[in-house]
C-alpha cells in the first residue's frame, strides 16, 4: 500500500511540475508576443474598428456623427463614380501585378547573365525604389507633366502631337501604371536575381 501510495504521489508531483512548465512556457510565448500585439492594436485593430464606427455615421468632419447605419455603403454603391473607380482599381491590378512580376524576372535572368555594365543597370532599376517616393513622384511628374514634361516635348519635337497626361482618362491612367512599373520592377527584379544568383551551377549542367 505505501509502495502504491508513494508511487501515486510521485505521479502527482510530476503532474504538478508538468503544468507549472507548461504555464510557465506558456506565458513566456504570450511575453513574447505582447510587443507586436500591442502595437498591432494600437496602430491596426484600433484605427480599423474606430474607421468602421466612423462609416455608421452621417458627420461634416467636426464634432459628434449621427447614427445612421449602412446608409453611407447604400448611397456609395448608388454612385457611378465609385464603381468607375473600383473598375479602375482592378484594372491597375490586373495590369500591375503580372506585369511587374514577368518584368521584373526578365530583367532578373538579363542581369544574371554576361551583361557588360551590368552593376550600372542594376543601379538604374532598383534606383526608384531606394530614393523616395516623393522623388520618384517628382520625375514622373517631369516625364509626363503634358505642359512641359520631357516626352510631350520629345513629342512635339518629332512632329507628333503632345498628350494629355493629366487631363486625358486613358493618358492619365497609362501615366500611372508606368510610373508605378518603373518604381515596382526594381523589387522585383532583386527577389528574381537573388534566387537565380542561388541556383547551384551543377543544376544548370544537369539540365544542359
Amino acid at each position: 500500500m505505501s509502495a502504491v501510495a508513494g508511487a501515486g504521489t510521485r505521479s502527482g508531483r510530476a503532474s504538478r511540475t508538468g503544468r507549472r512548465r507548461r504555464h510557465s512556457e506558456t506565458l513566456a510565448g504570450y511575453s513574447f508576443l505582447a510587443p507586436n500585439l500591442i502595437i498591432l492594436g494600437l496602430f491596426l485593430f484600433i484605427p480599423v474598428g474606430w474607421a468602421a464606427g466612423i462609416s455608421l455615421q452621417s458627420t461634416n468632419g467636426f464634432g459628434s456623427g449621427d447614427f445612421i447605419g449602412f446608409e453611407n455603403f447604400a448611397r456609395l454603391a448608388r454612385d457611378p463614380i465609385f464603381w468607375q473607380s473600383a473598375f479602375n482599381t482592378a484594372l491597375f491590378t490586373a495590369l500591375i501585378v503580372p506585369l511587374s512580376m514577368g518584368l521584373g524576372l526578365g530583367l532578373a535572368v538579363l542581369m544574371n547573365s554576361v551583361l557588360p555594365a551590368r552593376g550600372l543597370f542594376r543601379t538604374i532599376i532598383v534606383l526608384p525604389m531606394v530614393i523616395s517616393g516623393v522623388a520618384t513622384a517628382l520625375v514622373g511628374v517631369l516625364i509626363f507633366d503634358q505642359n512641359n514634361g520631357v516626352l510631350n516635348k520629345l513629342l512635339k519635337a518629332s512632329g507628333l502631337g503632345a498628350i494629355p497626361w493629366q487631363s486625358g482618362g486613358a493618358a492619365a491612367f497609362a501615366s500611372v501604371v508606368l510610373v508605378t512599373l518603373w518604381w515596382r520592377v526594381g523589387f522585383n527584379m532583386i527577389i528574381y536575381l537573388a534566387g537565380l544568383q542561388g541556383v547551384e551551377p551543377e543544376l544548370y549542367e544537369s539540365a544542359r
